[in-house]
């Protein structure tokens, strides 16, 4: 409805309110003549003040919640509804309860009543004036109704839809009453299904297409007519006519050129299409499809990382520092040791998320390489110390590392061997997902299929080749499955998102599912839509470090917890600096203990929990750790002592006593070998040799001399040779224990590749009957090998894949060589053919002129040229669209630009090749 024609049915003492009410400067109207001349200077005097934003601001800023909805239901459908429909929808059918909320926006200029003009039926609008629509901001999954689209368009373009596609004849040309009986027309089940029976085969087709996917999808993907993608653009004057004429299809985001643009039907007409056609009656609260309508109902598992994610990586590194877990060839660390640490950490953890939390510890370098091992870097306990730096530090690695990728189902794309390919830029996405979330409510569970409906959308149009269905890939997971991954997994892990599950078993299931791509390659099909594997649901609502983070854009993040004003409070302020200590030596950690506290304080206890409020247990082993990492008893109960808000135990005091009075009664330490010297004389020369200072370690009585557990032997016996000594080597793989015993001590790769070696020469070393020359000698050394069986079993299984590349090597290279002479002797035999029988001889493939195998584009063209012409067989290498590459035996036909035509001997079927596939090409 117009603004300017509302206002001129108000009084003078209404139009003088509502100055009031919006704060809007009073005009002078005391030196008018009249009361119509008053009333024309205050509508002058509204009409342009009204429309500013500030304007509107404060005249909303006293509103209830219920009158909010009412402006919101209302802006939902475009502004202005019938006076009938709102009363059933909104006001459950109470008129008077209507009428009375409308007459008091009305008299705040908020919301009107007004009645069409020139029409035999008298139409009732309730309604918001037409410039308020832009100030009232509608969360994504309440846009795309139909008034709202139908609000957009001109009076000629409606006209042109009621007229030309519904086929109505209006009695007015008013914009208001044109909408109206437009949406009456749709929105009526027996008038939809009537106009869509009616439509033509093209525009029916395309609506057919877009209904399947849920009524949006992007301009380009409806003119794909089959699952080989390819573009039938005569689709293209039936989406027109949809868009332009028929009402049922609306653009709801423009792209950069129109096959970018994302198309939708609007969501009332969805509803009464996905509902076998009933009429669209739902109440406000029904609307919205995000948010789970029983409030009250919490789901059965809640899960919340936001206090406990610091925490958790003071125990990971804790534990790297505290055992020995290794760096893998690829950089990373191995399953094994991550499952080590799963039980440290907080509850409803995965395999995954200790991935996680070490990709990002050794990019950030606060985990480091010894060259076995990892250590925790110094500069870790400087890092801690300022724990929302440290949070900004993993929010931001998140928002812009591509090496952790929630399309590849591992998650870790860095430390693996092969590194997955065909993954899409993940950051673009994350982002998309991100923006999507700022739509959302903050203060209420919200369900994933409502929101996967809102965010789906804008992937397909925003991210290249992820619309349905997408080609199969084995690293490729669907569109569905990434944004499970992005909020079940690492939103949640960074504390921004809570989790609501069903079951405890549905948390190892929680972005972990691959889709069932891999089965339908199995089945034969060359492309396929990952699919969920196994039915899982689950809701989401904003923590409090959540609905923080989000209070600040997006690319404010980086600096998230910078301050907007002085008094503004912050999260993740760990700032406590006591805890709880039992009589059963069991310590009850805040949830904000400063974490170098922490820290300190996992070094003399295990962790028994992580939660809101942690508990860790000090025992013997727990207290013997803190010892062997260089604490003393006296640091130990000093600490406890200073940081426990109750007195140490006595118990607790003795044990810590005790263990430090008794560590150390055994000392063990690691050496680098041995020097035996019977003579005094040159003992003391070692022992004074500058050179060789600095690889003893000590020197025991006897003459033994221990050294460093980095000493080079060899070396060493090199620079005792230098020196004028004649030093004895023992050989540290052979030793000789008598004159026909020798020992051999070898690791468990050598002993692999000696069974292999063994195994291949048994097999491989044959007479000319076939029988082995070597099996009667070495079967008596093999078997005298099996020392323990079971690990000879194991010893076996791991010999079998070198035993397997061997005996294909040698399979390999015998072909080569029966090949090599085969080729020789036809070579040889053609040239005594074709000297004795002349040149009326049929061609053969060594009558081809050019290089045979062919590798070259131009050699290879030149050899089915030459197979077709004389109707030969031809032998390529081909590489297949997945990047795998197949040998086959195929009969050119014919050869057509880019495409060779061909029976396929191989598969018995005909077949159709790229030429620049062919990597190359042999003449049989």
């Amino acid at each position: 409805m117009k603004l300017k024609s509302i206002l001129k049915t108000q009084s003078i003492e209404s139009l003088q309110h509502l100055e009031d009410h919006w704060d809007i400067a009073p005009v002078d109207v005391s030196e008018t003549a009249n009361e119509e001349d008053q009333r024309e200077l205050l509508i002058g005097n509204l009409y342009q003040r009204m429309q500013n934003r500030n304007a509107w601001d404060t005249a909303t800023r006293d509103i209830t919640p219920a009158e909010k909805d009412l402006i919101n239901f209302l802006t939902i459908h475009g502004g202005d509804l019938e006076a009938g429909e709102t009363c059933q929808r909104f006001f459950d059918g109470d008129r008077a309860r209507m009428e009375k909320a409308v007459a008091s926006l009305a008299h705040r200029g908020l919301v009107f009543t007004d009645r069409v003009p020139g029409l035999s039926d008298p139409l009732d609008l309730v309604g918001i004036p037409e410039p308020f629509l832009r100030y009232v901001e509608l969360p994504s999954y309440w846009e795309g109704y139909l008034g709202h689209f139908l609000k957009e368009l001109s009076n000629n373009e409606l006209k042109h839809i009621a007229t030309q596609g519904l086929r109505l004849q209006p009695e007015s040309a008013n914009k208001n009453y044109l909408i109206h009986i437009i949406r009456t027309a749709l929105l009526d089940p027996k008038f939809l299904r009537r106009y869509l029976d009616r439509l033509a085969e093209g525009p029916k087709s395309v609506f057919q297409s877009l209904q399947e996917r849920k009524g949006i999808a992007v301009y380009r993907d409806l003119l794909e007519l089959n699952i080989q993608r390819r573009y039938d653009h005569s689709r293209g004057d039936a989406i027109q006519w949809l868009l332009n004429t028929s009402g049922l299809v609306f653009t709801v985001v423009p792209g950069a050129n129109k096959y970018n643009n994302r198309l939708m039907i609007p969501r009332d007409i969805m509803y009464v299409l996905t509902n076998h056609f009933q009429p669209d009656e739902r109440t406000f609260a029904e609307l919205d499809s995000v948010s789970v309508v029983e409030k009250e109902q919490k789901p059965g598992v809640i899960l919340d990382n936001s206090t406990t994610l610091l925490r958790d990586i003071v125990v990971f590194c804790l534990f790297v520092d505290r055992w020995p877990v290794r760096v893998l060839a690829t950089g990373g660390i191995g399953k094994n040791d991550l499952k080590k640490v799963m039980p440290q950490l907080s509850r409803y953890k995965t395999l995954k998320y200790a991935e996680f939390l070490s990709l990002f510890l050794i990019e950030k370098k606060l985990l480091v390489s010894t060259g076995e091992t990892y250590k925790v870097a110094d500069s870790f306990y400087k890092w801690i110390e300022d724990s929302q730096g440290a949070y900004q530090d993993m929010i931001t690695w998140w928002l812009t590392t591509n090496a952790w990728n929630e399309e590849y189902a591992e998650g870790n794309t860095l430390h693996i061997d092969p590194r997955p390919t065909g993954l899409l830029p993940i950051v673009p996405f994350r982002k998309i997902v991100l923006e999507a979330l700022f739509d959302m409510p903050q203060d209420r569970w919200l369900l994933d299929k409502g929101f996967f409906e809102e965010v789906l959308p804008r992937i397909r149009q925003d991210i290249p080749h992820r619309n349905d269905p997408l080609q199969y890939d084995k690293h490729s997971r669907s569109n569905e499955l990434v944004i499970e991954s992005i909020m079940g997994e690492c939103l949640h892990w960074l504390g921004l998102l809570g989790i609501g599950l069903l079951e405890d078993k549905d948390a190892e299931l929680l972005g972990l599912r691959l889709g069932d791509g891999k089965t339908m390659k199995a089945r034969g099909g060359s492309r396929g839509r990952p699919r969920k594997q196994k039915q899982l649901e689950f809701t989401f609502r904003f923590t409090d470090l959540g609905r923080f983070v989000f209070s600040r854009p997006l690319e404010r993040w980086p600096e998230v917890f910078r301050p907007e004003h002085v008094n503004e409070v912050l999260p993740l302020k760990f700032d406590v600096e006591s805890f709880i200590l039992q009589p059963t030596h069991e310590v009850i950690v805040p949830p904000d203990l400063a974490l170098p506290t922490f820290a300190r304080l996992n070094e003399m206890a295990h962790v028994k929990s992580i939660d809101v409020a942690s508990i860790l247990a000090m025992n013997k082993h727990s207290i013997r750790d803190g010892l062997d990492r260089g604490l003393t008893g006296g640091e130990i109960l000093e600490f406890l002592t200073e940081h426990s808000r109750t007195p140490v135990p006595e118990s607790l005091r003795m044990l810590v006593e005790e263990c430090a009075e008794k560590h150390g009664e055994v000392n063990m330490g690691h050496a680098g070998g041995y020097i035996v010297i019977d003579d005094e004389m040159v003992l003391s020369q070692v022992k004074s040799s500058k050179k060789l200072q600095p690889n003893i370690k000590a020197v025991l009585p006897g003459g033994v001399v221990i050294l460093s557990p980095d000493t080079d032997v060899k070396r060493l016996s090199r620079e005792l040779q230098k020196i004028g000594f004649m030093p004895r080597l023992e050989n540290e793989h052979v030793t000789v224990r008598g004159e026909d015993t020798i020992n051999l001590s070898l690791p468990k790769e050598d002993m692999v590749r000696l069974v292999a070696a063994l195994r291949f020469t048994m097999e491989a070393a044959v007479d000319d009957k076939g029988h082995s020359v070597a099996d009667e000698r070495l079967s008596p050394l093999l078997e005298r090998m099996k020392a323990d069986p079971r690990a000879f079993a194991a010893i076996n299984d791991h010999a079998e894949p070198l035993l397997s590349t061997w005996r294909k090597a040698l399979s390999a290279a015998t072909e080569r060589r029966v090949e090599s002479v085969q080729t020789e002797y036809k070579e040889k035999l053609t040239t005594l053919v074709t000297s004795s029988v002349g040149a009326g001889t049929t061609a053969s493939r060594f009558t081809f002129s050019g290089p045979n195998p062919a590798e070259e584009m131009d050699d290879v063209r030149d050899m089915l040229d030459f197979a077709i012409e004389n109707e030969h067989e031809v032998t390529i290498r081909y590489l297949k669209v997945s990047q795998d590459e197949v040998e086959e035996v195929i009969l050119p036909k014919s050869l057509e630009r880019e495409r060779l035509y061909a029976h396929c001997r191989t598969r018995d079927q005909s077949a159709v090749y790229r030429i620049d596939r062919i990597q190359w090409a042999k003449l049989v």
